[in-house]
């Protein structure tokens, strides 16, 4: 998720239920499919020993962080290399995410943990490359059927957070387009 002062709560949420789940789970060498600027890398760093972020060549976040050029479709390392893997936001973004979801299993070693975050309301972003929605029924569903034992699906929020999110980004968004009216 792009870092922008409107979705504030939402940052909070997200990266304190990262981190607990981090705290309980993720160890040795971790894999950040679609790293971006790799912000979660400090709050991983306590629990993992090396922490190789992977993008594709041409991301929108630049390749400054990025450890590893590939895809989640395409992971350039042998079978079983990763105790953990992390993908933030990006699940949305894939054309096939279950081809996405088998290649992260495929690096997992055996008894690895993933831990995922995807949007289930929220606005279109990096468009035309945003594909997807899931409902937890449909996650526990594609990562069941790659072969993932799910441990634990959670929601981010309730109503009033996203409610609130919501608000916060039409009226933001009612005001750029007035003011790009004026230019």
């Amino acid at each position: 998720m792009a870092r922008q002062l409107k979705n504030l709560l939402v940052y909070y949420s997200h990266d304190r239920l990262l981190k607990e789940n981090a705290s309980k789970y993720v160890h040795g060498s971790l894999i950040d499919i679609g790293c971006g600027t790799k912000p979660y890398q400090e709050l991983f760093k306590p629990f993992v020993r090396e922490h190789i972020g992977l993008d594709y060549e041409d991301s929108l976040h630049g390749g400054d962080k990025v450890d590893l050029f590939g895809t989640a479709y395409a992971i350039p390392v042998p079978d079983a290399s990763f105790d953990s893997a992390l993908c933030t936001s990006v699940l949305e973004h894939l054309e096939e995410p279950e081809l996405g979801l088998r290649e992260c299993y495929r690096v997992l070693k055996p008894e690895g943990i993933a831990i995922y975050s995807v949007p289930f309301i929220w606005h279109l972003h990096e468009e035309p490359r945003d594909f997807y929605r899931f409902s937890k029924h449909g996650l526990d569903y594609l990562f069941k059927k790659v072969g993932f034992e799910v441990v634990d699906i959670k929601a981010l929020s309730g109503f009033w957070v996203t409610f609130g999110q919501l608000l916060v980004t039409i009226y933001t968004e009612s005001i750029l387009d007035r003011c790009a009216g004026l230019g």
